[in-house]
């Protein structure tokens, strides 16, 4: 997942990321087994269900790159991922199970794919039940305890969801007001006795998503100002080294901040590509 999560958001920064697309593909086709299973073993370490971010993720870089999932390679992902979804549980989707970092991706693929997946509606009400037990208190996420990290990784991929559940739009209306709390005059959150550059960049995913704008440009100074590498371009620090983790952090963080500010849905959410590789499919331009 994060070889995919990082191409989409690269795709969505704007960089041409044509050759690392066609390398990705390809390794995607030694991956996915001709009835549209991954051939991709959980770690031993990891919670039993994070497989299912690694189907969401696909399902949304297939999407962004202008694949049909139902047909990669010969191989339909979509009715696989269907199937999975047949039998899912709350048990599924718990933090015993899932990690509860993933629970939003996986919530963004059957958002996006709803169309296309017959027990997608049975599916989100599972995930919103998940979501709300991880969300034990006006904090927010609660995963070995609240933080800002949590929120942004979590909470900005329910967009689609804010508007039209209550119960939802409650929960994460009170997280807003707790993670602001966390924010410091300089736009930066400390955690763990210094100032962390994780935190405030995906603090500010969460307030470019929920916020108002004065909090998010506030915060988004903050991870410049202190965070931004003076020695590779691009790169983002911890601690006052370039950290490969706190850039993947501070692109979530900056690519959902661009979204914002166009006006765009949250960039892990895809249902437009999807819709439009389906009517492609469905009505194929006639030769002229």
């Amino acid at each position: 997942y994060n070889a995919s999560r990082n191409l989409l958001l690269s795709i969505r920064s704007g960089y041409n990321c044509s050759e690392q697309v066609n390398t990705y593909l390809n390794s995607v086709k030694t991956l996915v087994n001709t009835d549209g299973t991954l051939n991709i073993e959980n770690p031993s370490w990891a919670e039993p269900n994070n497989l299912l971010s690694s189907y969401a993720y696909l399902l949304m870089v297939l999407a962004v790159t202008g694949n049909d999932a139902s047909d990669f390679n010969g191989a339909d992902i979509v009715t696989e991922f269907d199937k999975i979804l047949g039998t899912l549980s709350v048990t599924d989707v718990s933090s015993a199970n899932l990690n509860p970092y993933h629970i939003g991706t996986f919530y963004s693929a059957v958002y996006s794919y709803k169309p296309q997946l017959q027990n997608a509606d049975s599916a989100i009400a599972i995930i919103k039940s998940g979501l709300l037990a991880l969300c034990d208190s006006d904090n927010g996420v609660n995963y070995w305890g609240n933080s800002a990290d949590n929120n942004g990784l979590v909470l900005p991929l329910f967009s689609s969801m804010y508007n039209s559940d209550e119960n939802v739009k409650n929960k994460i209306d009170s997280a807003s007001v707790y993670t602001k709390s966390l924010l410091n005059e300089n736009g930066v959150i400390v955690g763990w006795g210094a100032p962390n550059s994780d935190s405030t960049a995906l603090a500010l995913a969460f307030y470019a998503q929920y916020c108002d704008s004065a909090v998010a440009a506030l915060t988004y100074n903050g991870l410049i100002n202190n965070f931004k590498s003076a020695s590779n371009n691009g790169a983002f620090t911890f601690s006052g080294s370039d950290s490969l983790f706190s850039t993947q952090d501070a692109m979530i963080g900056l690519v959902t901040y661009l979204y914002a500010l166009e006006e765009k849905s949250n960039p892990f959410d895809v249902p437009y590509e999807v819709k439009a590789i389906a009517d492609a499919k469905n009505n194929p331009a006639e030769d002229s």
